[in-house]
């Protein structure tokens, strides 16, 4: 068990305070709103330059979804102007499991509590943050820019298929397998490629281009 300190935006709105460091674990669709909460603090690089990128801040993306939600920040906040500010956004995943526990009504801070469910490994493209998984205990591995965005893609090729079918026969992930379901005469293992084959071809694309990407960077 840990005590992990942390800051509550809502309460700290006056603080201008620089953050170097944002670890981003929100839902996809409220990165961008918790981001902007705290743009005003985000660093930037004195120099207006790629070279003095590790004077701005970190942003690590450690979230389902991590690859649009790396888009939806270039989108809004302008990839080119993170670049010259020296902000480096950053992807990170995880295989640890944890879950929220009931809160308790009369205490405030209950909301925030979670349970650590199941040992896994993280991975992240930043040497820094791994060094610090290491030291906490954590499995972790640091990976290049092309080996995360294949691991990303297939995280969400298995949720691809297992939230739609879990939540269409109302059962949880371990026993979507235990079951026979049918689909106009087709099994699940047939329905289940044939996701698998679509997000695959979808996949493709996106690796492809920043593999010629990082080819060209090399």
């Amino acid at each position: 068990e840990f005590d992990i300190p942390v800051e509550l935006i809502g309460d700290l709105k006056n603080d201008n305070s620089p953050i170097k460091c944002i670890l981003l674990c929100t839902k996809a669709n409220d990165s961008i709103n918790a981001l902007s909460s705290v743009w005003k603090r985000v660093t930037r690089s004195p120099c207006g330059d790629r070279s003095c990128r590790q004077n701005g801040s970190t942003i690590i993306i450690l979230s389902n979804g991590a690859l649009a939600i790396r888009d939806a920040i270039y989108e809004n906040f302008g990839e080119n102007s993170l670049v010259q500010s020296g902000i480096d956004i950053v992807l990170a995943t995880t295989t640890h499991g944890a879950y929220k526990i009931d809160s308790d009504p009369r205490e405030y801070y209950s909301r925030f509590r979670i349970m650590h469910a199941g040992e896994g490994s993280t991975f992240c493209t930043n040497a820094v943050f791994i060094d610090y998984c290491k030291f906490i205990g954590w499995d972790c591995s640091l990976l290049s820019d092309f080996e995360m965005t294949l691991m990303l893609w297939k995280k969400l090729a298995v949720n691809c298929v297992i939230n739609p079918l879990t939540a269409i026969h109302g059962v949880k992930n371990g026993e979507l397998l235990n079951c026979q379901f049918h689909y106009l005469g087709r099994s699940l293992d047939y329905v289940m490629n044939h996701i698998l084959e679509e997000v695959s071809a979808v996949a493709m694309i996106d690796i492809e281009s920043q593999f010629f990407e990082c080819t060209l960077k090399s």
